[in-house]
């Protein structure tokens, strides 16, 4: 009996290994999931993707862009055009996101990932979840963006109709507000090296300046009064610079009344020989004022090549107004004492 222990322990033991590498297959079957699409169909079909929708809870629209003529615009901002880019970065981690780990199936245990509903009957009103509606031309989809893990890598999701989760390998930063798609800067076709002049029109304390060629400093060319002088050239290239970097806070489409009140009026011309008219109206919100913008460009110059920006200014631009901050109103509707230094009554001498 004792020469046949050996041979029943070499049998354990073979059984051990056998169960070892069963344990080692099952972990490769297990491990094979990796890298599996989160969105599989619409992967396959993202050159026609053509329609996203981003909510939160309860229900509430973030923002939504739709494909229309071939061009990305925002549809829960009047159709205003989208920033490309922007779109494309969402897009492309989104299809290209796939699953490195199945979590957990409980709906009890959800919140852990922070993926509980945002809609529906089932909806979390306290939900930090992001739900994400995507569509092609043959497919549909919604998935749940959740939270972050502690190891920073990718991100938890779910499919809106299912309960299984997942950590997949991107982190798909999704939009936080409506304008998180759009550009907010408002001229793409000009910088201050292309501003050559600048009027402000106004009844009273209105300005001009200008320079002879893209190197030279702004010269003030309103005539001044009273022992005024003009302020360093560099005043007048930072309210150029201004003017220049102008960005919205919202952009909505053109209301016609809201420009038959009175308005202030910026005129700027460009080297190239276009001039772009800056036109500020203030509309009544409840106790509030919200300043807004408006922008139309016409060719000075009989140069095909301002012809073809003043229409590209307009096209643009002449059926929408653009909200922007108090400060930056301010910052732009300034007057003649701005720009000049007038000397103080204790600065005078008197002359006997």
């Amino acid at each position: 009996m004792l020469s046949n222990k050996p041979l029943i322990f070499a049998v354990a033991g073979t059984a051990l290994i056998a169960v070892g590498l069963g344990l080692n297959q099952g972990q490769q079957a297990d491990s094979s999931i990796d890298k599996r699409a989160m969105l599989p169909a619409i992967q396959a079909d993202s050159s026609t993707l053509n329609h996203i929708k981003v909510v939160e809870a309860v229900d509430e629209l973030i923002v939504e862009a739709k494909k229309q003529n071939d061009q990305w615009v925002i549809a829960s901002l009047d159709n205003y055009p989208a920033d490309v880019t922007k779109i494309r970065k969402f897009i492309n981690e989104l299809v290209e996101a796939e699953i490195v780990e199945d979590k957990t199936s409980n709906p009890a245990k959800h919140h852990h990932l922070k993926l509980t509903p945002v809609s529906g009957e089932k909806v979390d009103s306290e939900s930090s979840a992001v739900l994400v509606e995507v569509a092609t031309a043959k497919e549909q989809a919604a998935v749940l963006l959740g939270g972050y893990p502690k190891n920073d890598n990718g991100r938890y999701a779910r499919l809106n109709d299912s309960d299984q989760t997942w950590q997949v390998n991107k982190k798909i930063y999704a939009p936080g507000e409506p304008t998180s798609w759009i550009e907010k800067k408002i001229f793409e076709n000009f910088t201050i090296a292309d501003i050559q002049a600048v009027r402000r029109v106004t009844e009273k304390d209105g300005f001009s300046f200008n320079k002879l060629n893209p190197g030279a400093d702004y010269v003030l060319l309103t005539e001044l009064t009273g022992g005024q002088t003009a302020k360093d050239p560099g005043v007048m290239g930072s309210y150029a610079s201004a003017i220049a970097g102008i960005r919205m806070q919202l952009p909505a489409k053109r209301d016609t009344q809201l420009w038959q009140q009175n308005t202030q009026n910026i005129q700027v011309g460009l080297f190239n020989g276009v001039k772009v008219d800056l036109t500020f109206a203030e509309q009544k919100v409840d106790d509030a004022s919200q300043p807004w913008l408006s922008i139309s460009a016409q060719a000075i110059s009989t140069d095909e090549a301002a012809t073809t920006l003043a229409d590209k200014i307009n096209q643009r631009h002449q059926n929408w107004q653009y909200n922007v901050t108090e400060y930056i109103y301010d910052s732009i509707l300034k007057d003649l004492t701005d720009l000049v230094d007038t000397p103080s009554d204790t600065e005078v001498v008197e002359v006997n």
